[in-house]
């Protein structure tokens, strides 16, 4: 006003008449229940076809052949792995020492 700006003060009344911005509009709450559901419906299928990945890979085989102990199952694996090795071991000490 203390400028004599006059196409500024008309722009000012413009938007002082025109009231407050509208806010934005909220989702009802069956609308809001429904996104969720949707995004819930998502989810578990994301879920479901990661749970369908694990099954089908080594470790669900594993799994499928010992369902009710898996720790004991891999603990045998490890023990013949352990024994394999060790089996190795002493042949590749017979081949060094010159006993083969």
């Amino acid at each position: 006003y203390g400028r004599g700006d006059e196409a500024a003060l008309r722009a000012l009344a413009t938007e002082w008449e025109s009231g407050p911005a509208p806010q934005p509009a909220f989702p009802s709450r069956s609308e809001e229940l429904y996104a969720r559901l949707e995004w819930l419906a998502q989810r578990k299928d994301v879920i479901a076809a990661v749970a369908h990945e694990l099954e089908e890979s080594a470790i669900g085989s594993m799994l499928r052949l010992a369902p009710d102990d898996p720790d004991r199952l891999i603990e045998e694996v490890a023990e013949q792995l352990l024994a394999q090795v060790a089996e190795k071991e002493h042949e590749l000490l017979r081949w060094t020492s010159g006993e083969a």
